[in-house]
């Protein structure tokens, strides 16, 4: 009787030992490497880019660590004047013994849904990025998108992520470049500062341009976090989250119904975040839209 209960206590040790080492590897396996990176694509889906002219000096200086989302690792270039974000690669665990037994193979099954599902949201995404830098360049700051394999990038691009120096094969990774943003928050905290109420407003006046810049190229999104995904460069308000926008012609032939739901937002965001300044905004977009 004790040998078997020796037996199934050590069998449930090893069961639940397996599955802890099991999510600490999936775990730790988002710090950062070229080997968590997602793969250049062969997809029809995306459409090849043309050629995209973009200066030299962007891939010829190097990178350092500026955050990581859920999708993609950011890095900033050394002038401080460009992000590039890499997509991650869902990293899936093919070793056999996961595919014997009921548990394992549920986790196993699980995992294999899951980056079918990864992958699907990777080529939604590249399709939005390539409509921002098509038609949204000045409104998005995303001035290059690489999601298929190419063969021009003659050097490796140089990542410092603090002691550690990593390469990255551009030819053979997804990513993007977008020109380095200022989130709303910190621009309009900064001019609050300075005792620059004005410009403050006027910050948020060049948010609802925005709205009517990308409405009148008929394209929308459905989400507006306008205090973590949108932002300044230099002194033009930019989206810097273009993973949920979509194309619908018709805004641009008839833009008024979604303006006044953009605006009404941008009213109900400037007056829960920024109260002080409120009633100047009021004042200044009525009279910018009269």
């Amino acid at each position: 009787m004790k040998k078997m209960v020796y037996w199934m206590l050590g069998l449930s040790v090893f069961s639940f030992s397996a599955l802890g080492l099991d999510y600490l590897y999936y775990t730790n396996s988002c710090r950062f490497s070229p080997g968590n990176l997602n793969t250049a694509l062969h997809s029809e889906i995306v459409a090849r880019a043309e050629e995209q002219n973009i200066d030299k000096n962007v891939f010829a200086q190097e990178y350092h660590v500026l955050g990581e989302g859920r999708q993609c690792f950011a890095f900033v270039s050394a002038d401080d004047a460009y992000v590039i974000k890499f997509f991650k690669k869902q990293r899936i665990n093919k070793k056999r013994w996961a595919k014997h037994g009921n548990i394992f193979r549920k986790i196993h099954e699980k995992r294999h849904n899951t980056a079918s599902r990864w992958k699907k949201l990777l080529l939604e995404t590249a399709e939005c990025y390539q409509l921002a830098r098509q038609d949204l360049s000045d409104e998005t700051g995303v001035i290059y998108t690489h999601f298929n394999k190419t063969e021009h990038f003659i050097k490796p691009l140089l990542i410092k992520d603090g002691k550690k120096t990593h390469l990255v094969d551009l030819n053979n990774t997804s990513f993007i470049v977008q020109r380095k943003v200022e989130l709303t928050r910190d621009r309009i905290s900064k001019l609050l500062n300075e005792g620059k109420k004005d410009l403050a407003v006027d910050a948020l006046i060049q948010m609802r341009d925005l709205m009517l810049s990308r409405t009148s190229k008929g394209i929308t999104d459905p989400r507006q976090s306008y205090g973590k995904n949108f932002g300044f460069i230099k002194q033009s308000a930019v989206q810097l989250d273009v993973g949920k926008i979509s194309k619908d012609p018709s805004l641009a032939l008839n833009p008024k119904a979604e303006m006044e739901k953009l605006t009404a937002n941008l009213k109900r965001w400037v007056k829960k975040n920024y109260p002080d300044l409120y009633a100047e905004f009021l004042l200044k977009i009525s009279d910018s839209s009269s």
